[in-house]
C-alpha cells in the first residue's frame, strides 16, 4: 500500500466517522485475501474512496476513461490502483487487465450500473459484472452505500454513511445454464443488483 493510497484511506475513514456518522456492517463477508469482485451501487464520486477506506485491504477500480485524459490526474489515478475503461463499448484490454489483478489475489470494486445514479434509484446493471465473475472465478461481494448523494446536508449526523456488504456470490454457483450467451452475465448481474437493493431495503 503505497503512503498516498494509505494517507486518503486514514482521512477519509476518520472524516466520514467524525463528521458523517459512518458506519459499516458486513465486514466480515469480505475475504482478507485472494481475488474478490466488490460490487456496489453507485451515487456519488465519494463512493470510491468511501469503499476503500472502509476495507481492511488495498483495493483496486474501474474508472471512466475520460478522468485519464489529464496527464497528471490520470497519472495520479493509476497510482491510486486505478484501471481505465471504456464504457462506449466492450473494452477488452481493461478487461484481461482487471483479470490480472483478480488472478494476482486483489480486490476489484467495480460498479455494475456503469454510471451514478443522479436521482438516486438503483438503474439497471450491464453485464460486465457477470463477464468478469466467469472470466476470473472471483467471488462477488454485494455492497449498498448509503448516504453519498448529497453527503454534507448529512454532516454530524448519525448514520449519515453507510456501507453494508452482503454475503459473497459465486458464478458458477448460479443457475444459468438455461441461458447463452450474453444473457448469462446480464442475468448475474442483475442477481447482484437484487441483493444490493434487498440490503437497502433491509436497512432503510
Amino acid at each position: 500500500m503505497s503512503v498516498l493510497y494509505h494517507s486518503i484511506v486514514i482521512f477519509v475513514r476518520n472524516t466520514g466517522k467524525a463528521f458523517f456518522g459512518l458506519t459499516v456492517e458486513g465486514l466480515e463477508h469480505v475475504p482478507s485475501q485472494g481475488k474478490v469482485l466488490i460490487a456496489a451501487n453507485h451515487q456519488s464520486y465519494l463512493d470510491p474512496p468511501l469503499l476503500g477506506s472502509v476495507l481492511p485491504r488495498e483495493i483496486n477500480y474501474l474508472a471512466k476513461v475520460e478522468l485519464f485524459r489529464n496527464p497528471l490526474f490520470g497519472a495520479l489515478l493509476r497510482h491510486l490502483n486505478c484501471i481505465p475503461i471504456n464504457r462506449s463499448g466492450q473494452d477488452m484490454e481493461s478487461l484481461r487487465r482487471a483479470i490480472r489483478v483478480l488472478d494476482s489475489g486483489g480486490a476489484l470494486l467495480v460498479f455494475p450500473e456503469g454510471t451514478r445514479s443522479r436521482r438516486g434509484d438503483f438503474l439497471r446493471p450491464t453485464r460486465g459484472l457477470g463477464l468478469l465473475a466467469k472470466q476470473s472465478g472471483a467471488p462477488v461481494v454485494p455492497a449498498y452505500i448509503h448516504g453519498t448523494r448529497g453527503f454534507w446536508r448529512r454532516l454530524f449526523r448519525p448514520g449519515g454513511l453507510r456501507v453494508v456488504f452482503g454475503e459473497p456470490l459465486h458464478f458458477s454457483a448460479f443457475n444459468v445454464e438455461q441461458l447463452k450467451g450474453g444473457d448469462r452475465y446480464q442475468a448475474f448481474s442483475d442477481e447482484v443488483m437484487q441483493i444490493i437493493a434487498a440490503l437497502k431495503a433491509a436497512r432503510p
